[in-house]
């Protein structure tokens, strides 16, 4: 894609965005169900593994934002095509939120972070051993969906289980945990990796580290379920 394709891409999909939730009301929750806004107790009420991701989220996407152009720099011959590159990155994160909505009901949602951890691995490996930039085309795009996904199903995966009164609050709490991460992401990346693959080996290595948390929690998770079959 060149010129303004990209452009028209990104605004085309925010459009179909927009009008799902102008005609499907069923969703919003009834005055009945609001309060006031509770802080009391909220902080220790959020799950462990949702600060994770939304720290991890911070970190991956802060530093994609930062970092990344100068990588595609070095890596595509015109840097006209940095910018589309970038779009790719955006279009990824944005075709997957459609998708999110119907499979985080279904599948347990730590599971679903990891699935996501998992994808981002492949993105960077795709990244890093493209030849072409059709290839390179393809693991921005993965990538971007891999990382733009977990924090939303973070979200979700925190307010399952509070108060209708500290959903607020806890929103609140983890976006202050994506907005540490997000600033913190640039200077890591750059302090603690160097060299042509060093923005890679620090997003492998945040994706990685992730992965490995959310499938342990999810094993302990399952652990602490009640055995059904022995009933």
């Amino acid at each position: 894609m060149t010129g303004a394709q990209p452009y028209w891409l990104i605004g085309s999909l925010v459009t179909a965005a927009i009008i799902v939730p102008l005609f499907m009301r069923h969703g919003e929750p009834s005055q009945e169900m609001m309060g006031p806004v509770e802080h009391t107790g909220t902080l220790k009420a959020i799950r462990k593994a949702a600060y994770i991701a939304c720290i991890v989220s911070g970190l991956t996407l802060g530093a994609i934002y930062g970092l990344l152009p100068l990588y595609l720099a070095e890596r595509v011959d015109d840097h006209q095509q940095i910018g589309a590159m970038m779009a790719l990155v955006i279009v990824g994160g944005m075709g997957v939120q459609p998708l999110l909505g119907a499979i985080s009901t279904r599948v347990n949602r730590v599971l679903l972070m990891f699935y996501f951890c998992v994808v981002g691995l492949f993105a960077v490996a795709t990244i890093m051993l493209a030849n072409s930039n059709g290839w390179l085309g393809v693991g921005l795009v993965m990538l971007g969906g891999a990382v733009f996904a977990i924090y939303p199903i973070a979200i979700a995966y925190a307010c399952a289980t509070l108060a209708p009164g500290k959903i607020v609050a806890a929103t609140e709490a983890l976006l202050l945990a994506y907005s540490v991460g997000s600033v913190s992401g640039p200077v890591l990346a750059h302090q603690a990796f160097s060299g042509e693959q060093g923005l890679m080996m620090y997003l492998a290595s945040c994706l990685l580290s992730m992965a490995m948390y959310m499938w342990i929690a999810y094993l302990k998770g399952r652990r602490k379920m009640p055995n059904l079959s022995a009933a």
